[in-house]
């Protein structure tokens, strides 16, 4: 979409079934999905048009990602598999084969050397050389499967987090040593968000709490115990020293990361809030809910700045631009709608998939948004050409 003036960049249409999976390349040039047709397309995100479409899979594709250089995609799949794909001609690098599992989340690392999957089914994590498919490194992970898994920014660490494991955990991505068990939380671990500097990891819990973690002595340093319903989301400042949480209990909460201090309870929302994100400066938060607002807030005096109103179902998804002078939201109506992040204007009201919005994302650089939904297609408009 295109951010300022609402007109569609591109409809990437030619998936058969949802579109599970988006990623772009680095520059922003490219992007590819994956879907549960099983295939995955890389598209120009210029022109919108498809440039490769990657058959190998025999089951819905789970996660894609570029490396870093933009030469590879990973890919896995809920057949067992994951691949590895030469992103110019389309052809499977390597296939790495996991019979009999579930595939629910790769990446690469930073080196674009090596990459890593988490199983679904009984956690295992493995980390392969991305060239020759060669097993470089299995951890038995998690009971009941894992949900994510990542190398952290300098590809030392791996982190996790379970589907139904109560904990998250942390792992040296050369030797395959745990460096952090985060025990504590006593249902399930519902989001989860590490400080700039990996000093400390941020979850929620189905168990109405937010924790605290020192990601070094993996001791959980806060319990913070203020709502009264399941977190459902967590975010944090850019700079880390604050904590946005927002619960089942229509409030949102803002937090000092050292201390655990609840600095401001915000609202509360009409019904369950879903979403939250702060602004690039960490002044303002967004929050988004069932009740069909998104509400902004002054981070750091608690007051209601905005209240927006026009989505008729869930807030899914928001999210600022880079520069914050803009708020894009997705909603369960089906449409996506780009709001004056200061005087709450609703500036743009985009309604184009046939299926609920589940995300939306901007560029890095602002240019432009990325949006998926259960229609099968993933959009992408041009936010300064108003294509």
């Amino acid at each position: 979409w295109d951010a300022e003036s609402g007109q569609t960049t591109a409809v990437l249409s030619g998936h058969s079934d949802p579109v599970h999976a988006a990623a772009f390349s680095r520059y922003g040039t490219r992007l590819v999905s994956g879907s549960f047709d099983g295939t995955l397309r890389v598209w120009d995100v210029d022109t919108g048009t498809v440039q490769i479409v990657l058959l190998g899979h025999d089951d819905p594709v789970r996660a894609a990602a570029f490396d870093r250089t933009g030469a590879r995609i990973a890919s896995g799949s809920a057949d067992g598999t994951i691949r590895i794909w030469n992103s110019d001609r389309g052809a499977d690098v390597v296939v790495l084969r996991d019979e009999d599992d579930l595939i629910s989340s790769v990446d690469i690392d930073p080196s674009s050397q090596r990459v890593l999957s988490g199983s679904a089914v009984d956690g295992t994590l493995r980390v392969r050389d991305a060239t020759t498919g060669k097993e470089i490194l299995t951890i038995e992970g998690e009971s009941g499967g894992v949900h994510c898994v990542a190398f952290s920014p300098d590809g030392a660490w791996i982190v996790t987090g379970g589907e139904e494991d109560s904990t998250g955990r942390i792992w040296n991505a050369f030797n395959g040593q745990p460096v952090a068990t985060l025990e504590g939380h006593e249902a399930s671990v519902t989001s989860i968000a590490c400080t700039p500097d990996r000093k400390y990891v941020v979850s929620g819990s189905d168990d109405h709490t937010v924790r605290i973690w020192d990601a070094q002595t993996e001791k959980c340093l806060k319990v913070l115990e203020e709502h009264e319903d399941r977190v459902s989301t967590v975010a944090l400042s850019p700079d880390g020293s604050r904590i946005a949480s927002g619960s089942f209990d229509k409030t949102v909460r803002i937090w000092d990361t050292a201390t655990g201090k609840a600095l401001h309870a915000l609202g509360p929302h009409d019904r369950e809030v879903h979403c939250v994100a702060f602004d690039p400066t960490g002044k303002r938060v967004a929050s988004g809910s069932r009740d069909r607002t998104i509400r902004i807030w002054n981070a750091e005096t608690g007051a209601l700045l905005l209240t927006l109103q026009g989505h008729a179902g869930t807030v899914s998804s928001v999210a600022f631009s880079p520069d914050g002078t803009r708020l894009v939201s997705a909603g369960h109506d089906k449409t996506i709608r780009i709001w004056n992040a200061r005087s709450g204007v609703l500036l743009l009201r985009l309604r184009a998939h046939d299926g609920w919005v589940t995300s939306v994302a901007f560029s890095k650089d602002g240019s432009r948004i990325a949006s998926g939904s259960y229609d099968g297609t993933v959009r992408i408009w041009q936010t300064t050409q108003g294509r």
